[in-house]
């Protein structure tokens, strides 16, 4: 069965976002403690399993939307994750993608 946009950019975020975090978890305390991308990367992608098997948008993209990517926008940066423009993107195609009749329940317009 092929996965649908929304599924497909939840794939693709935890396609960059798992090995990175796997990635600087290798690295020696000091480093690891230096870097804050692992913080603002497993906070955007830890609630998607909620929703990732639904093929359609539910009330919880929505809420991912309008709370977990909003705080990633807002409080993450290129200087911070090199994932960082990559992600936004991403936040700003399923923003795109988010049905007529749901649309009203978005809190934000998404990444300018």
């Amino acid at each position: 069965m092929a996965l649908s946009p929304k599924q497909t950019i939840y794939r693709e975020m935890l396609h960059w976002t798992l090995p990175h975090l796997r990635n600087v978890s290798t690295w020696g305390w000091w480093q690891r403690l230096r870097d804050r991308s692992t913080y603002y990367e497993a906070e955007l992608i830890h609630n998607l399993p909620v929703s990732m098997y639904e093929p359609e948008f539910v009330e919880h993209d929505v809420w991912f939307l309008n709370v977990q990517a909003r705080a990633y926008h807002q409080r993450c940066s290129a200087t911070i994750s090199a994932l960082y423009p990559q992600q936004v993107e991403r936040i700003r195609a399923l923003f795109a993608l988010v049905p007529h009749q749901l649309r009203p329940k978005l809190q934000w317009s998404g990444p300018s």
